[in-house]
């Protein structure tokens, strides 16, 4: 098997409102995020995927998530936040474990015939989360 990966810098804010750490507060980061794919070279190509097209599916996805701010659902600094900012809430809260099954689960829509997608969320420089989303079949 052969892994392809493409890493992007996410700007965005979050909070998680029911944090008893400093975590509660409103604050940033810069998100890297590398999308890793896993498979056999196709034998005309000899390419899992083309870079290029890597690149504009994450581009494209993340489009919607840069310089956002993600709230959970029902946390009242959404409001206070919307005519400011460009928000974003979920149903859970906005941990880097969460964005980083939302954004894999997400990202599958945008790569098509890829059985797995596994992606690597650095919130900091020295802490990451690591998750696989495999496809779901009906």
């Amino acid at each position: 098997m052969i892994d392809i990966a493409y890493t992007l810098e996410l700007p965005m804010g979050h909070r998680l409102q029911k944090h008893r750490g400093a975590c509660r507060f409103a604050h940033g980061h810069n998100y890297l995020i590398s999308v890793t794919l896993r498979g056999q070279p196709d034998p005309n190509s000899g390419m899992v995927i083309d870079f290029a097209d890597l690149k504009k599916a994450c581009r494209d996805y993340f489009l919607g998530w840069d310089h956002a701010f993600c709230v959970e659902s029902g946390d009242p600094l959404a409001a206070a936040l919307e005519p400011l900012a460009k928000v974003i809430t979920i149903p859970h809260p906005p941990t880097a474990e969460i964005l980083a099954m939302t954004w894999a689960l997400g990202l599958q829509s945008f790569l098509t015939n890829q059985p797995e997608v596994h992606i690597r969320v650095c919130e900091t420089r020295d802490c990451f989360v690591s998750y696989t989303e495999y496809a779901r079949h009906a």
